[in-house]
């Protein structure tokens, strides 16, 4: 009996010319029931389908507890809507252009930041911000009582001081510890964090009307940020884009989390087309990062691994801004139309799209090859029924002996009726394994639960 190794995260360097390990729509878990390798990978949450919000694509989604009746406050297409955890639109305006926005708000006022303009609400109306010199905004922070708007092209941020509508021509400041322009800012705890093109620099309130922000003394980073729509509070930290195509999470100072295929990536990517939003669901805190037209990669905080989110007929997740009202209500908005997703533990497509899930393992041989008499993976058996499937769900598996540049034909195995709990799922007669080993996916794109707890080669079965 050989153990196979699964693969963790999703993971190929095209300048070595590395094979490619695959995860995809499968999160990893410590399993003590496992016996056997102590963990699971099991399938990612599904969507499903809540109602229809304008037309779309979704450009923005933001929620707060106490913030406009704590409603979801959502842009989809070129209109602001006001949406209750049900799903029931009020259109609120108009908010022209095709760029994705920015969001905050107090408890009874929300600034939304669309090209260049602010449009601020109450829940009602929705009316446009006069800036001082009509000057164009990129981003728009609460902290305080105050809202702070950043410049565009510029080292200045404005703010609107409690009672004001519009911010006064003198209440500004500069992050001008280094001369790069602003990308934009977002609040962490009680700190104000400036992204630059090239640099960061924290802020914090005073008790000074006149200046009621200043730079933290030794809060100068030299990482700037490549989109501000890169940055996300997760897990009582903020994790972005740096200006150098790499991930990072603020800690003592910008902190790595990307790996070398993750940033490969990044760097084939536009950067204008990068986005990311962030949630938490059973235990698991994830970064979804959308890299342009090339995949959505999540960065799940508990294991440190990249898995890949990704829809049917599409390279990324159809679901590329959210926002979670509270541990078990997720909402997402869609990439293409107005459909308003449900992130859903119990579903196991998306909507009526199948979720294909994919998983690589392999086995190395270094010396004499040795005979596959056969692979066998440990699996939910017997579950068909939990999505009304009227035969057995399909796992199929394939094989390359020349580190994924050729594959064999899929070759498929039931997973079994519902109630067939000892199925068991083998692939017999696989030939020989010549060095330097082979590599397994497995692939299941039927709406059944899947998850697969280990997987061994030549097993005895009595």
């Amino acid at each position: 009996m050989v153990a196979v190794p699964l693969g963790r995260t999703p993971y190929r360097r095209r300048g070595a010319r590395t094979p490619e390990i695959e995860l995809t729509n499968m999160l990893i878990e410590a399993d003590p029931t496992n016996l056997v390798s102590g963990g699971v990978l099991m399938q990612r949450p599904a969507l499903s389908l809540v109602s229809t919000v304008g037309t779309g694509p979704f450009r923005g989604m933001f929620r707060r507890s106490g913030t406009l009746f704590s409603q979801y406050l959502v842009v989809s297409g070129e209109s602001a809507y006001l949406v209750t955890r049900s799903g029931t639109a009020t259109l609120l305006g108009s908010v022209p252009g095709t760029d994705m926005v920015s969001i905050d708000g107090s408890a009874s006022r929300a600034i939304i930041v669309a090209d260049g303009i602010a449009y601020s609400t109450n829940g009602v109306t929705l009316t446009a911000i006069t800036m001082p010199d009509g000057r164009p905004v990129t981003s728009v922070v609460y902290i305080g009582g105050y809202f702070i708007l950043t410049v565009r092209d510029s080292q200045r941020f404005y703010w609107i001081a409690p009672g004001e509508t519009n911010p006064d021509a003198l209440s500004f400041a500069s992050a001008e510890s280094a001369p790069d322009d602003i990308v934009g800012a977002i609040r962490l705890l009680d700190e104000v964090w400036i992204f630059g093109e090239q640099s960061t620099e924290v802020f914090q309130q005073t008790a000074d009307a006149d200046a009621p922000f200043q730079p933290i003394g030794g809060r100068l980073y030299e990482k700037g940020c490549a989109n501000r729509d890169t940055l996300c509070v997760l897990d009582n930290s903020i994790f972005w884009v740096g200006n150098d195509l790499v991930v990072y999470r603020a800690g003592s100072g910008p902190l790595r989390v990307s790996d070398h295929s993750l940033e490969e990536k990044l760097r084939a990517a536009n950067p204008a087309m990068l986005r990311a939003w962030g949630f938490a669901i059973e235990g698991h805190t994830i970064y979804s990062l959308r890299i342009a037209t090339i995949g959505t990669y999540v960065y799940d905080i508990e294991n440190s691994n990249w898995p890949r989110f990704k829809s049917h007929n599409s390279e990324n997740w159809r679901a590329h801004v959210g926002a979670q009202i509270d541990g078990s209500l997720i909402l997402a908005g869609d990439d293409t139309d107005g459909s308003l997703w449900r992130v859903d533990t119990f579903a196991s497509s998306d909507g009526d799209d199948e979720m294909e899930r994919v998983v690589t393992g392999g086995v190395a041989v270094i010396d004499a090859p040795v005979t596959c008499e056969n692979l066998y993976i440990n699996v939910a058996a017997g579950w068909a029924d939990i999505t009304g499937l009227a035969s057995e769900p399909i796992v199929s598996m394939r094989f390359s002996d020349d580190g994924g540049n050729t594959w064999s034909p899929w070759f498929q195995e039931s997973m079994g009726l519902q109630g067939q709990y000892k199925t068991a799922i083998a692939w017999q007669q696989l030939g020989i394994i010549s060095a330097p080993g082979r590599l397994f996916t497995f692939r299941v794109t039927d709406p059944t639960l899947f998850r697969i707890s280990y997987c061994r080669m030549n097993e005895y079965f009595a």
